[in-house]
């Protein structure tokens, strides 16, 4: 298969459906984030993903399909695996988008979310701590909401102590993954023409110096608690925590040009790369939805100097393809 891919066609042809369906087979869900329904095409009760891929040096054909009735299911070489969580990680992705700067970068959630499929790539616990403070979450959230005048009793402590045992853990995972990203980050900043700019990242939900994760969790809680039975649910956490971007020491998303925001994701997703890349597997599939709009000459040149390093790389546009390539290149025309 060529190493770089690029298809190209008239907007509203599926482009963008191709690369999210690959990226569907690293992470078990929408990159997204669309429920699993949403993803099934008009006029159908299921979708079905199939490919063949190279993890290092094995072959492996993986698989996911969904149905209305049937629900969610995961094969590797035609073995259903017992959790979805199993499944992640195995093929592994960067999916970048030029519509997703302003969405992603200016929205909690979805910069929450950016470090949480990173990790999730690299480790099945950290999915797995994720899936169980999400539970913890639900039940702590119920009796906020059920017990208004008597939040405080042994019960709601109870799912309090639960909630920051396992918050703990995930906030501390994503303080030492991204104390990993961030040097690649800021190379990458640079290379992308970030010199002047002085541009970085760090996360926000974090406990002081000399406190423990665990220690800090609760006293949040503790002190959150009045208004928390007010408010019927949780309002600390790592649900609530965020990755803050600064550009000259303020908020990114508020003060930085479209085109610094771009250099921002495009430098935050190199940085993944560098991070999910192993001796055996090598780097992962990079796939780029229309990336390069709106970027000028010199960070376009800088940047498709670091995309031909990759392996293999599937590029959608609906513009011909500038001339940055280089090894073998495939193209799928949908005008055809």
């Amino acid at each position: 298969m060529a190493d770089k891919i690029f298809i190209t066609g008239p907007n509203g042809r599926g482009k963008t459906n191709v690369l999210e369906a690959i990226a569907y087979l690293s992470i078990g869900r929408s990159v997204r984030f669309a429920r699993d329904r949403e993803c099934i095409p008009h006029g159908r009760d299921f979708f079905d993903i199939r490919a063949m891929c190279h993890t290092g040096h094995a072959e492996k054909c993986l698989r996911v399909f969904f149905g209305c009735n049937q629900g969610k299911l995961a094969s590797v070489n035609g073995n259903v695996l017992p959790r979805i969580v199993h499944f992640v990680g195995i093929f592994r992705t960067v999916f970048m988008a030029s519509e997703a700067v302003s969405m992603v970068l200016r929205s909690p959630a979805q910069r929450r979310r950016l470090i949480d499929i990173v990790i999730a790539q690299q480790s099945c616990e950290y999915i797995d701590y994720l899936q169980r403070y999400q539970r913890v979450l639900a039940q702590r959230n119920a009796i906020l909401r059920s017990n208004t005048h008597s939040g405080s009793g042994n019960t709601l402590d109870a799912w309090t102590e639960q909630l920051a045992v396992y918050g703990s853990w995930i906030r501390q995972t994503r303080i030492e993954k991204l104390t990993a990203l961030r040097d690649s980050f800021l190379q990458y900043v640079m290379f992308l023409g970030g010199a002047g700019e002085k541009i970085d990242v760090k996360y926000k939900g974090s406990a002081p110096e000399g406190k423990s994760q665990v220690q800090h969790f609760i006293d949040q809680l503790h002190e959150k608690r009045q208004r928390e039975i007010h408010a019927g649910h949780t309002l600390v956490g790592p649900h609530r925590d965020d990755l803050v971007f600064t550009l000259n020491g303020e908020s990114a998303p508020l003060f930085a040009s479209e085109g610094q925001l771009k250099t921002i994701m495009i430098a935050w997703k190199m940085a993944e790369a560098t991070f999910l890349e192993t001796p055996v597997e090598g780097k992962p599939v990079l796939l780029m939805d229309d990336i390069l709009k709106d970027l000028d000459q010199n960070r376009t040149s800088a940047f498709m100097e670091l995309v031909n390093e990759f392996e293999q790389v599937i590029f959608t546009s609906p513009i011909p393809l500038p001339g940055y390539w280089s090894g073998k290149l495939q193209k799928i025309d949908l005008h055809e």
